[in-house]
C-alpha cells in the first residue's frame, strides 16, 4: 500500500515538476482522478496528503485543490535537477561523438596487450552479475578501448565521461537482458577491432550507444509504470 500511494504522489508531482500542471491549476476532483489512475479513492486520498505535506498542492474547503505556488526551497531543487539532466544530455552527446572515434583508433591502433586487456574485462562480464558489478566492467571496458587508442588525452577525457554518466547509465545495468545486451555490444566492438576494421568498429560503437539508450529511455518508462 504505501508503494502505491508514493507510486501516486510521483505521478502528480512529475506532472507538476514537466509543467503539465501548473501553479493555480486544480486538481481534478478524487473521484474523476481515482477513476483516471485506476486506484482507489483511499489511496488516492493518502497520497494528496503527502503532497499537501510537502506544499505542493494547496487544498481548501470550497475551493477543491489546486497546484500550490512554488517555494523558493522547491525552485532551488527543480533548478538543481534541471542542471543535472542537462549535464547528463551533454555527456551523452559527447559519447556519441568521442567514442565511436575512439573504436575506430583502436583497431588502427592497438596493441596484442590492449586486446588481452579487452578480452579479460569481457571474459568477466556476465548477465548474472549484479548491477553494479556489470556497470564498474563496462566503465572498464570503455577505458580499457580508449588506452588501445593509443592517446593518453581521449582516455582521460573518457574517464571524465565516464563519471557525468554513471548515473544514467545504471538503467542500461539494471536487468538480466539489459547486462545482456551491454556484453553482446562490447563483443561486438571488440571483434571489429581484433580484427583491424576501423569502420566496423566505429559502426559498432555507435550501435552500441544507441541501444544504451534505449535501454536507458525504456527503464525509466518502466520505473514510471511500476510506480503507479
Amino acid at each position: 500500500m504505501a508503494a502505491l500511494i508514493t507510486g501516486i504522489a510521483s505521478h502528480i508531482e512529475r506532472l507538476i515538476v514537466d509543467g503539465e500542471l501548473q501553479p493555480g491549476d486544480r486538481i481534478p476532483p478524487e473521484r474523476v482522478l481515482a477513476k483516471t489512475l485506476g486506484v482507489s479513492r483511499a489511496s488516492l486520498r493518502e497520497a494528496m496528503h503527502d503532497l499537501e505535506s510537502r506544499n505542493l498542492i494547496d487544498r481548501r474547503q470550497g475551493r477543491g485543490t489546486t497546484v500550490a505556488e512554488p517555494t523558493a526551497e522547491r525552485l532551488s531543487l527543480l533548478d538543481e535537477l534541471s542542471k543535472q539532466e542537462v549535464e547528463q544530455r551533454n555527456a551523452a552527446e559527447l559519447r556519441d561523438i568521442v567514442e565511436p572515434t575512439i573504436a575506430y583508433l583502436a583497431a588502427t591502433r592497438r596493441a596484442t596487450t590492449n586486446i588481452q586487456s579487452l578480452e579479460e574485462t569481457l571474459r568477466r562480464s556476465a548477465d548474472v552479475l549484479s548491477a553494479d558489478e556489470s556497470l564498474r566492467l563496462d566503465v572498464e571496458f570503455h577505458l580499457e578501448l580508449a588506452h588501445a587508442a593509443h592517446n593518453p588525452l581521449l582516455s582521460t577525457l573518457v574517464g571524465v565521461t565516464n563519471d557525468w554518466t554513471l548515473e544514467t547509465r545504471r538503467h542500461s545495468h539494471a536487468t538480466p537482458d539489459a547486462r545482456r545486451r551491454s556484453i553482446e555490444g562490447h563483443r561486438g566492438i571488440l571483434d571489429a577491432v581484433v580484427a583491424g576494421e576501423p569502420a566496423a568498429a566505429r559502426l559498432a560503437m555507435e550501435n552500441h550507444l544507441g541501444d544504451v539508450r534505449r535501454l536507458v529511455a525504456d527503464r525509466a518508462i518502466d520505473a514510471g509504470s511500476e510506480a503507479l
